[in-house]
């Protein structure tokens, strides 16, 4: 009996394409990613009825099945998998080519999910968006579950359990998980197998039944329509700020278009069946693997995640070209049985992951193979990879934890706090060198997009509030604390607006008072709250000094120079005081207005040191910048003898002192 149905394949075509679009960045289709949660739910479907039939037919083997994954899945995959590492030759410095060998790694193993979870990226973050296999975490979810899941599923039949309550219940137990670890743990409700079983479980239940028959053509008609509009609805209007439980929309779309289609035909279900649209279907595997890498060699080319709109269509053009081979000579022919026996599908699946395995690990031991890459890249490549000597121990820890000490060695303890988000991690090796230079010791509370201001709110990071509260605790408590400098990304925080190339969704603030998000709350909300800081702090009788922003460069410095370096593209132009001034002025007002009451508070301009007029974004051929905003060791080094002198020296003395060449 031929299960085939076309409007599948159909409804895979838009769960592809919908992908591709918001990858490409275009604006229409900010809900773009809910394609993968409409994939999982086809797949559990699909499965599930291939599972459940060869069961009731007594023709199910474990063994057979894990066959048909492998002629499915891994053909094109490892394809891809080795067509990018050989790209990553040519194209990536070794820090980046031993990232790309580890996620190769975990690839390999069906393990990209748990690879990336761990290494803290966020999916939707600008860095992840030079992730080359990136994309392969769906596939690892896929695979997960279906080591786990066939098993069950036999023993479920085999000892005449209610298969679809037992299913019913899971899905019901993965949609309460996904809620709590939305709220306490964003990356693992992403990424992990058990926060998306419900997706594949939605499709499950479908395959085993539930849900009441479509009777009659209108009311197929009604429901096939609504499906189709909840996908294509949700693709478009879906934010991913606030996709959560909204995630349902587009899933219950998929069912219900599937359910449709298998008690008749529909309107919906005719367009879905259209053969172009079907043939898109067809090569969605293979374009799904294709399209992400594409635009990441793009993206790393022209080190810019701003792809020109042009590009983009070519691009898109090249990974449609690309599958339909892949799909022509890789995929169909691996799918047929008569290809080759089990054993040697086996063979080649283990051979497979043994050769990936191989090539990631002699990327990893021969540290990204260095000798290729010229001197004065490697440079840059430091610049992004140098850190701040105490950020693994220190960066975001709990005050409870007890803060991080730096400067002079000894035995007493700080008579200073530094206290901010991650600029004060960009600012921290010189101000250690500062310190020590003075004969001063601090502490350190520093944590990712949490500007130091009392009873912040984030919307976006919770956690701001808390940890803001903690560390006002920490100098009530430590009397011998005399100086709080606070420093920040001043300007996003003040503006809500990011600067640049920046692909990064825009910052709002909120309070009581001002509950709703918007540009001009979090302009209210800015200044009202870091008065209230400052005058929070001098009330403990502690001095305070505010660190002016530093200047945001708008495009990511090492890279630019790489490519400028490596190819003679054009290198933008930095910004100067000029337009540092332009986006600054209100705040650094603000700091002048909070020192001018008030003489125990002082304002130090670190823009005068780097933008003279021009922003210097190299010094000894290095970059001063890791990225398009934070400073790289070497800048905030360089700083050091001026910020010694601007905080516990003489300004006339630090006026001599520049970063510009």
């Amino acid at each position: 009996m031929n299960h085939y149905r076309p409007d599948i394949d159909g409804l895979r075509a838009v769960a592809v394409v919908s992908v591709v679009l918001f990858h490409a960045g275009f604006a229409g289709v900010p809900g773009g990613f809910v394609g993968v949660d409409v994939f999982f739910v086809i797949s559990g479907y699909l499965i599930t009825g291939i599972i459940q039939r060869d069961l009731e037919r007594g023709e199910f083997s474990l063994a057979g099945f894990y066959e048909r994954r492998a002629r499915r899945i891994l053909p094109a995959l490892y394809f891809i998998l080795f067509t990018c590492l050989a790209v990553g030759w040519f194209i990536y410095l070794p820090m980046d080519y031993k990232f790309l060998g580890k996620s190769s790694m975990s690839t390999a193993f069906f393990a990209s999910n748990f690879f990336f979870w761990q290494e803290g990226s966020n999916y939707f973050a600008r860095a992840s968006d030079f992730f080359t296999l990136l994309h392969t975490w769906s596939l690892a979810v896929e695979e997960q579950f279906y080591i786990v899941y066939p098993p069950i599923l036999m023993m479920l039949f085999l000892w005449r359990l209610p298969v679809a309550w037992i299913i019913g219940g899971l899905t019901v137990m993965s949609v309460f998980l996904t809620y709590i670890l939305a709220a306490q743990s964003p990356g693992a409700a992403f990424y992990l197998a058990p926060a998306r079983a419900w997706e594949l479980g939605l499709g499950a239940l479908l395959a085993h039944g539930v849900g009441p028959k479509i009777e009659g053509r209108w009311l197929r008609e009604a429901v096939a329509a609504c499906g189709l509009a909840a996908v294509i609805g949700s693709v478009m209007l879906i934010e991913r700020s606030n996709a959560g439980l909204a995630l349902l929309v587009p899933c219950l779309g998929a069912v219900a278009l599937i359910h449709a289609g298998g008690s008749g035909s529909s309107f919906a279900g005719i367009v879905l069946s259209w053969r172009p649209v079907v043939f898109v279907g067809l090569i969605s595997y293979s374009l799904y693997l294709w399209h992400w890498p594409i635009f990441v060699f793009l993206r790393e080319y022209s080190a810019d995640i701003f792809l020109p709109e042009d590009v983009r269509y070519k691009a898109m053009a090249v990974a449609v070209v690309l599958s339909t081979l892949t799909w022509a000579f890789i995929e169909r022919p691996f799918r047929n049985r008569s290809f080759m026996k089990r054993s040697t599908v086996f063979a080649l699946s283990g051979a497979g992951i043994a050769l990936a395995v191989g090539l990631s690990g002699l990327i990893l031991s021969q540290d990204g193979f260095r000798a290729r890459i010229p001197d004065r890249d490697l440079k840059l490549e430091e610049a992004k990879a140098e850190e701040n000597p105490l950020r693994k121990e220190c960066y975001a820890r709990k005050p409870e934890s007890g803060l991080c000490e730096f400067g002079m060695e000894g035995e007493e303890k700080g008579d200073f706090i530094f206290w901010g988000d991650s600029h004060t991690d960009a600012m921290m090796p010189g101000l250690i060198l500062a310190a020590k230079s003075k004969g001063k010791k601090g502490v350190w509370a520093g944590t990712g997009g949490c500007a130091p201001m009392l009873g912040l709110k984030r919307p976006d990071n919770e956690k701001c509030f808390r940890f803001n509260n903690a560390i006002l605790e920490v100098i009530s408590q430590r009397t011998e604390i005399e100086t709080v400098i606070l420093h920040a990304r001043w300007a996003l925080n003040k503006t809500g607006r990011r600067f640049g190339k920046e692909g990064r969704e825009d910052v709002f603030l909120v309070s009581s008072a001002h509950p709703k998000p918007s540009y001009e709350t979090t302009s209210i909300v800015f200044d009202e709250t870091l008065r209230n800081t400052v005058s929070t702090i001098r009330k403990l009788g502690r001095r305070v000094i505010l660190i002016t922003g530093a200047p945001e460069i708008g495009w990511d410095v090492p890279q630019k120079l790489e490519t400028f370096q490596g190819r003679k593209n054009t290198l933008p132009d930095p910004p100067d005081i000029n337009i540092y001034n332009k986006r600054n002025g209100e705040v650094n007002s603000l700091l002048e207005e909070l020192a001018s009451a008030d003489p125990g508070v002082r304002v130090v301009h670190i823009e005068d040191l780097i933008c003279r007029p021009d922003c210097a974004i190299v010094r000894e051929g290095r970059p001063l910048y890791r990225d398009d905003n934070h400073l790289s060791a070497h800048g905030s080094r360089t700083l050091a003898p001026a910020l010694a002198e601007l905080i516990w020296g003489t300004q006339t003395a630090a006026a001599s002192i520049s970063l510009s060449n």
